[in-house]
Order: C-alpha cells, then structure tokens, then sequence
C-alpha cells in the first residue's frame, strides 16, 4: 500500500483522523440528527453522528452529509478548530468558515493551499493534523518554515538538515516511522 499524499480526503476520512488525534474514534452512537446519505451500518455512520452529536459538524442545508465528497479546507478548518477546541465560532452567511481559516492560521498549522474552497490533499491533512496535536508549525512557503514534503525519504532528509542547524529536536527512523529523540524513552513496566 501506498500513502498518495496528493490524492484528495473525502470529508468522512477526515473527520475520522481528527477525531482520532484526540482521542477515540467512536464505533456506536444514538444518532439526534440523521443524514438522507449517512447509510446506518456504514463505517463512517458512528463518527459523523457523533461528530453531530457534539457540535462539530453539521452537514448540508439539504439534509446531507457527503461523507466521500472531498473535504475543502474551510471545511477542514472548521473541523480541527471544533475537535480542537481552538477557538473559533461560525460565523454566518457566505463566509461562515472565515473564523475557523484564521484560528487554523493563527496556531501556524495551515499548509500551502492556493484557494481555501480547494479540496485537501491526504498530504495536507497530515500536516494539519500533526501539527494540532504537536503544537508544531505546519510548512507554509509564504512563512518560509519547511519545504515541500512529498515522501519518506524526503522527510527525513529534512529532518537531518534540521538536526544540522539544531533548530530542531533530533529524529531517528524505524522502519517507516520517525521518531523525535526525546520520544525514545519508554517505560517498560
């Protein structure tokens, strides 16, 4: 299998992974609200009732969810910031996700994107999802604080120039992962 960092992530993935980077991800839930498109034994089903069930989202004016739509950004943003807790509230009207792009441009997690309507890629997800749960700054050319990161091998390449300049922890890899040095203790009772 491979990651395909530049293919798109439906909103149902999306929600999933963040869900998750804070802590578990739900299997059962009572739904308040259903969705004509929301099947009741898909595997999604449990996450977006409890992602409505709390506040997080609220689908379409039409009563759906879109579940494999590709998620936008501003859609993306308002997620994190929900889940997150950072902050922001919807605002109303056209420009209802404003608040949320700020408060995601304001932790320094957004990734390069050109247009915040534009669906984000697998490999911006991880960006942002990394950083919210890292407190890091996520790469973005016009901050000038990582280039480009379109695989392993280049992570870590970027990670031994950072060791060099010691702005940066040091890293170490394990198969496919890499570690942060100070994660490498482990407490084995």
């Amino acid at each position: 299998e491979t990651y395909r960092p530049e293919n798109t992530i439906t909103r149902a993935e999306f929600l999933k992974i963040i869900l998750g980077s804070k802590g578990e991800i739900p299997t059962e839930c009572t739904p308040t609200k259903t969705f004509s498109d929301v099947e009741e034994g898909a595997w999604y089903a449990p996450i977006i009732c409890e992602a409505v069930n709390t506040g997080i989202v609220n689908g379409y004016g039409d009563g759906t969810f879109q579940p494999n739509k590709p998620i936008s950004f501003a859609e993306g943003s308002k997620i994190v910031s929900n889940v997150h807790e950072l902050g922001a509230i919807e605002a109303k009207g056209e420009k209802w996700f404003l608040p949320f792009v700020e408060v995601i441009d304001e932790q320094r997690i957004m990734p390069n994107i050109e247009d915040i309507q534009q669906p984000l890629s697998r490999g911006e997800m991880a960006e942002i999802a990394w950083g919210v749960m890292t407190g890091h700054e996520v790469e973005n050319k016009s901050r000038g604080i990582l280039p480009e990161i379109s695989s392993c091998d280049d992570l870590v390449v970027q990670l031994q120039k950072y060791e060099k300049r010691n702005t940066a922890p040091s890293y170490y890899g394990r198969g496919d992962m890499v570690f942060m040095e100070e994660e490498m203790m482990f407490d084995d009772a």
